[in-house]
């Protein structure tokens, strides 16, 4: 997996991923004091992402991350 912006390495964003079965579990931190917009790559297909904090579905091409801000996610 990895964070980009524009293709190019996120700094000062933590992250880690763990595999649930046939699903990964990554929560993302935003430890910037200004908002990220990163995307996660993946060598498998992601075919849905879900927040599970919100419970909605969110697209990993374009998360937004505001300062200090947590994103708790369900990949498949």
């Amino acid at each position: 997996r990895q964070m980009c912006i524009r293709d190019r390495p996120v700094w000062k964003i933590e992250s880690r991923t763990v595999q649930d079965g046939s699903k990964r579990l990554v929560y993302l931190i935003n430890m910037n004091h200004e908002t990220r917009e990163v995307s996660l790559k993946s060598a498998d297909a992601i075919s849905r992402a879900r927040d599970l904090i919100t419970e909605e579905s969110v697209s990993v091409d374009s998360l937004l991350l505001k300062s200090f801000d947590v994103k708790f996610l369900e990949i498949e």
